[in-house]
């Protein structure tokens, strides 16, 4: 199969995903039935169902705090401490979403495409259309204007490398470990929709913290006029070290929240409890929606982000093979293609999808490097 072949089945199959997550998030009977009539209802009464007041005023204006009053609130109720269920899924999920966040941000500093230029736009697009929806275009996109081109370095490279790290902490776990690593009900509900709220801006809080921590680095160690190998390998050796790193994050909770789930005596924290969505058990030959406790919209907040983190990690992997393909036809690799599905796959098993998309993101780049290198560098 040819280049163009490649990509155009594989931003196919993307664009498949975005259309079939946009359909399961947005327009299945679950959400529409259940979680959008709820989320009116609380708007229009100012009340979650169970009585608890909902924040309706964030920032003074009337288009923006409408949005966010549905929007944080019933997000906030994922970390409430009233669906613990709902808070180790989500710690296990908002783990395993960095190394695409890196990637975005590492391209965006090549500037290659556009597209890759705005990571800060596909961010809040994220967190309004979701990224089940949103990154796929994105991969189907970058497939057609950068894949097969040698990853060309910019002059300030490594400051924007060692600025990664920073933005990463900074910018997304701070706010994610306000949320959700605190002691169930220690924070009022009103203060924790505000936490939400500013948890739901982290793509501009990364970006920022990247775009300044770079300048900074810049400013002070200075940049050449043109980058060198030896630059360039200092930079590639802080991107690994950081993909290396949130590898590990994410195969840290996947040993500690999805590995004890497949074990679970308790039932409401079991494997299909938690990442089985429970409109698809059926298809599985499994049991349905069990009897709970647990309110049915708050199972279905749960449901919606149980549909995006498939649609997200299928993207993913959908992507990160065709492009690696597409690279294997201009760099010949060490690693056969057979293995290096075989080599995802352990990862991904072992340590959650976070960890298989920061391996299979830095191999990518790593081929991207070899295409074309001068026989000098």
């Amino acid at each position: 199969m040819g280049v163009f072949a490649i990509k155009l089945v594989t931003a196919s199959l993307l664009l498949a995903s975005s259309y079939t997550a946009f359909q399961l998030m947005f327009k299945s009977a679950p959400i529409t039935e259940i979680l959008f009539p709820t989320m009116a209802t609380a708007k229009q009464n100012g009340f979650f169902p169970e009585g608890m007041p909902l924040r309706n005023a964030y920032i003074g204006s009337q288009a923006f705090d409408s949005q966010m009053t549905t929007l944080v609130g019933f997000f906030s109720q994922l970390a409430d401490g009233k669906d613990e269920a709902s808070r180790r899924f989500s710690l296990w999920f908002l783990a395993q979403l960095p190394p695409i966040t890196v990637f975005m941000l590492w391209e965006a500093g090549k500037g290659q495409s556009m597209l890759t230029k705005i990571p800060t736009i596909l961010g809040i697009l994220y967190q309004l259309l979701t990224g089940g929806v949103v990154f796929p275009i994105y991969f189907a996109i970058y497939l057609f204007t950068v894949s097969g081109r040698r990853a060309a370095y910019p002059p300030d490279a490594l400051p924007r490398a060692r600025a990664l790290p920073l933005a990463i902490i900074l910018g997304y776990f701070v706010p994610s470990y306000a949320l959700f690593m605190r002691p169930a009900n220690a924070t009022l509900l009103d203060q924790m929709q505000i936490i939400a709220a500013v948890w739901q801006a982290f793509p501009l809080w990364v970006s920022l913290v990247y775009n300044v921590a770079s300048k900074l680095d810049a400013s002070i160690f200075g940049t050449p006029a043109k980058i060198d190998a030896v630059t360039e390998r200092k930079a590639s050796r802080w991107l690994k070290g950081t993909y290396i790193s949130l590898g590990l994050l994410a195969g840290l909770t996947h040993i500690t929240i999805f590995l004890p789930s497949l074990a679970a005596e308790n039932e409401a924290l079991s494997f299909l409890e938690m990442f089985v969505p429970y409109t698809l058990r059926s298809y599985l030959s499994l049991s349905t929606m069990t009897d709970s406790p647990i309110p049915a919209y708050r199972l279905v907040v749960r449901l919606f982000f149980q549909y995006d983190w498939l649609a997200i990690t299928s993207a993913a992997l959908i992507f990160f093979t065709g492009a690696t393909l597409v690279n294997r036809s201009n760099v010949r690799s060490e690693l056969s293609f057979v293995g290096w599905v075989a080599c995802m796959t352990l990862v991904g098993v072992l340590g959650g999808p976070g960890a298989s998309i920061a391996w299979a993101a830095w191999m990518l780049e790593k081929s991207a490097l070899d295409i074309e290198r001068p026989k000098t560098a």
